[in-house]
C-alpha cells in the first residue's frame, strides 16, 4: 500500500510540475524544466508521459541529449 501512495504522490507532483513548467515563457528555461520532469518520469518508468513531454522541448540539442542519456525515450512505435 505504501508504494501505491508514493506512486500517487509522484504522479500528482509530475502533473503539478508540468502545469508550472508550461507557464514559463522563456523557451530555454521551460526546456530545462521539462527535461527535469522527463528524467523523473523515466526513473518512475512513466515512459508514455516522458515521450509526450519530449516532443514539447524546442531545443534539438536538449532533446538529443535526453535521448542519448535515456535511450528508452525512443518511441519504438514511431521508430518503425
Amino acid at each position: 500500500m505504501q508504494s501505491d501512495t508514493s506512486a500517487e504522490r509522484y504522479e500528482a507532483a509530475i502533473k503539478r510540475a508540468i502545469e508550472i513548467a508550461m507557464q514559463i515563457s522563456d523557451d530555454s528555461m521551460r526546456d530545462v524544466s521539462v527535461s527535469q520532469i522527463i528524467k523523473l518520469c523515466v526513473q518512475l518508468d512513466h515512459l508514455k508521459t516522458a515521450r509526450v513531454l519530449l516532443r514539447t522541448i524546442r531545443s534539438e540539442k536538449t532533446r538529443a541529449e535526453l535521448v542519448a542519456e535515456h535511450p528508452k525515450l525512443i518511441d519504438q512505435d514511431a521508430a518503425s
